[in-house]
């Protein structure tokens, strides 16, 4: 990718972030790390001919963004992309990430004119980003409405705006986390919804930071269950899968990078919310990031419902194989045909005629 940048040359017009800043650590002797992306960032103003603006930030904010607006040939935006991708080796190749190519002019000037306004802070905040980024960019495509929000906003208004959606669901709620945070974020908003009415399935990648551990929390048809340690259901963590999956190679412990909402995705009304934004309230009003809402798509929230139903699932049968690792293969063997294999008996299919079972079989066939 940074070849590619450096080819599209004085064409490509970059705000390049500092990353997430690292304060020094006296203990360790360790100096601050002011901006990760200064090797590259280097590179690309001695070896190319890339217009690179620097926006260098720091704590409690984050530049966080990642979207593109491309312009026709004579430079008027056309069209945009966005999402939660890195463009980095472990963002492309050891994560889950997704990203959206949405096809509208007004949407994609509206992220030019805010593009503009990043590139002129430099590495300040003032006022009038947050003041700007309160009021959404809204644009229809046939039958399918788009909102989009710039953070930092002023009142968590972005947040409000997803919330409501969410409050509102019909069907159900599926999603993918990275780092929302401990309060006041929309998996609490999700959580909080009732599990007897609705389905609600997910996968959140928490990562503290420090000396604590990485952590996966998987919430299946609107249960949480205990959280695990990546550590121990990383396929090297796996003694007996039976594969050869416990040889498999892992790069780093955020394994699940995508931010990703679906609400009734074969109802209606289907929405899916995505962006750069962890959807938390630090997104909201500290960090550079964006939230796109889509109401209407169908096609498209079948299509990320299938994605986290994959995610969740892959993860899901860690979990429960990292359980028998720790308590021996015959216990908790029963827990569950759906990933444990089917009861050998003739009443397995009873697990799925009711309750919250059949809820999901209702679910995903509309």
């Amino acid at each position: 990718m940074i070849a590619a940048l450096k080819a599209i040359g004085g064409k490509c017009n970059l705000v390049l972030g500092s990353g997430a800043y690292k304060a020094a650590d006296k203990k360790k002797h360790k100096p601050a790390v002011p901006d990760e992306n200064a090797v590259v960032r280097r590179d690309l103003q001695l070896h190319s001919s890339v217009n690179v603006h620097d926006r260098l930030v720091k704590g409690p904010h984050f530049a966080h963004n990642k979207f593109v607006v491309f312009c026709d040939k004579q430079g008027k935006p056309a069209t945009l992309w966005t999402g939660s991708t890195n463009w980095t080796v472990t963002g492309l190749c050891t994560q889950v990430n997704n990203g959206i190519w949405i096809d509208d002019a007004k949407l994609a000037l509206a992220y030019r004119n805010r593009w503009e306004e990043l590139k002129n802070a430099g590495a300040a905040y003032p006022a009038s980003l947050a003041l700007d980024g309160s009021t959404s960019a809204k644009v229809t495509l046939g039958s399918v409405d788009v909102t989009a929000w710039n953070t930092p906003v002023l009142k968590l208004v972005d947040m409000a705006d997803a919330m409501k959606r969410i409050n509102a669901a019909k069907d159900g709620v599926l999603f993918l986390m990275f780092n929302p945070g401990p309060r006041n974020t929309l998996l609490n908003t999700i959580l909080d919804l009732d599990p007897n009415k609705l389905f609600i399935h997910g996968v959140v990648n928490q990562d503290p930071g420090g000396k604590k551990a990485p952590l996966i929390k998987i919430t299946q048809k609107g249960k949480q269950l205990p959280p695990k340690p990546l550590s121990t259901i990383l396929p090297r963590a796996l003694q007996s899968p039976g594969t050869w999956f416990n040889k498999e190679f892992t790069f780093n412990n955020v394994m699940i990078h995508s931010k990703i909402v679906v609400i009734d995705p074969f109802g209606k009304d289907p929405i899916v919310m995505t962006g750069s934004h962890n959807l938390g309230p630090k997104a909201s009003g500290k960090n550079d990031d964006n939230l796109v809402i889509i109401d209407g798509a169908s096609g498209l929230a079948s299509e990320y419902a299938l994605n986290i139903l994959g995610v969740f699932s892959h993860y899901k049968w860690l979990y429960n194989l990292s359980i028998k690792n720790a308590k021996g293969a015959k216990t908790g063997a029963r827990s569950s045909p759906q990933f444990d294999g089917n009861f050998d008996d003739d009443q397995w299919q009873q697990w799925y005629t009711s309750g919250v079972n059949l809820r999901e079989i209702e679910f995903w066939l509309a």
